[in-house]
């Protein structure tokens, strides 16, 4: 099956931020913007890039306001302000991801998440193998037979790898009940309350027992003790959580194979990019990568060469180094439409290939 790559932008960029800005040194281009969160982000796709995907697509949050917070006025509140060095380099991550030709969602009202969730269902319905990269545990929601979810935890040098296998193991839950667990322990990330006092050995004790938060609120009078009291006063609070976590799959979003597809970048455009920020080691990245076969040649062995052969190039094969006496072996011919190798011998022979 060919794959889908999904990236959690927002994700990646601040992981990459705080990565290289932990002893509070910025890299900055000549003109003193801000270049660290932008650079590590190119670094990590660099290395996500190198699964050879046929489709990449990356998301983000639009803004602040979403319709979270309409369910929940506190959602996102306790979260520390944005940096000021942070700031300019969302324009320029989307500016890099132009300049590489891959395409990316944005949508206002809703969060990557659920642009990531609509695009996961894209991919599964065209018969895709889907792998989200992203530090968002709730995306574990989003696992199937088709997806997988890679959360970062070393940029993405070091991935945990979460499957259907994988939250039977570790939880013994099935993937859809990520949200009856979040909405249970809540998410002080996120400020969502779930029910005060149950944390995950708990969460994970009451949906072994009744499955979901709507099975536990039908039998929430047989719970006995303290932890009785915890549900009974907490299940409404749960349910509005786990509704928050929810992740849609549905949004509205212009999505096809075509925009979907990656086929590389053009050297020169990815290259002024790189200049105008000063990031010279991608520049030597792509240098190199631009002197470097992507893919193996294969080329026949002819006795005669094709008629109206063309402007071609040509490799002459010697027995050793040094060409000026050494024994011709053959050549190495190569155009457009071919590519092959003729013996010394037979190539004298040839008129098509004298001519």
């Amino acid at each position: 099956m060919e794959e889908l790559i999904l990236i959690d932008g927002n994700s990646l960029l601040f992981k990459a931020f705080y990565a290289t800005s932990y002893n509070g040194n910025f890299m900055e281009n000549k003109d003193g913007i801000p270049t660290n969160a932008v650079f590590g982000f190119a670094r990590m796709m660099k290395k996500i890039l190198e699964r050879n995907a046929k489709y990449v697509l990356v998301a983000f949050d639009a803004g602040k306001h979403t319709f979270r917070n309409d369910m929940l006025d506190s959602y996102k509140a306790t979260r520390k302000e944005t940096p000021a060095e942070l700031v300019p380099q969302f324009a320029m991550v989307r500016e890099y991801l132009t300049a590489h030709n891959i395409a990316y969602f944005e949508k206002e009202g809703y969060e990557g998440d659920d642009i990531i969730g609509t695009l996961v269902k894209f991919g599964e319905s065209h018969n895709l193998t889907v792998s989200v990269f992203t530090g968002d545990k709730d995306a574990f929601q989003l696992c199937s037979d088709h997806t997988t979810i890679y959360r970062t935890v070393k940029g993405v040098s070091e991935l945990d790898i979460y499957n259907p296998a994988t939250l039977k193991e570790k939880w013994d839950l099935a993937p859809d009940q990520i949200r009856d667990m979040l909405g249970l322990m809540g998410d002080t990330a996120d400020n969502i309350p779930g029910i005060k006092g149950v944390g995950e050995k708990t969460a994970l004790k009451l949906l072994h027992q009744y499955g979901t938060i709507e099975g536990i609120d039908e039998h929430k009078e047989e719970i006995k003790g303290k932890l009785g009291e915890k549900v009974r006063a907490g299940i409404e609070d749960a349910k509005m959580s786990k509704e928050v976590a929810t992740i849609l799959t549905d949004i509205p979003l212009d999505v096809d194979l075509e925009t979907a597809h990656y086929d590389g970048y053009d050297f020169d455009t990815l290259k002024d990019f790189f200049k105008k920020y000063d990031m010279n080691s991608l520049i030597r990245d792509i240098s190199k990568e631009a002197i470097t076969p992507r893919r193996a040649l294969t080329f026949d062995l002819v006795n005669r060469a094709p008629e109206n052969l063309g402007d071609s190039a040509l490799y002459t094969a010697i027995y050793d180094e040094n060409y000026h006496k050494s024994i011709i072996l053959g050549f190495g011919v190569y155009n457009d439409t071919h590519a092959f190798f003729i013996s010394f011998e037979d190539a004298l022979k040839d008129q098509n290939f004298l001519n």
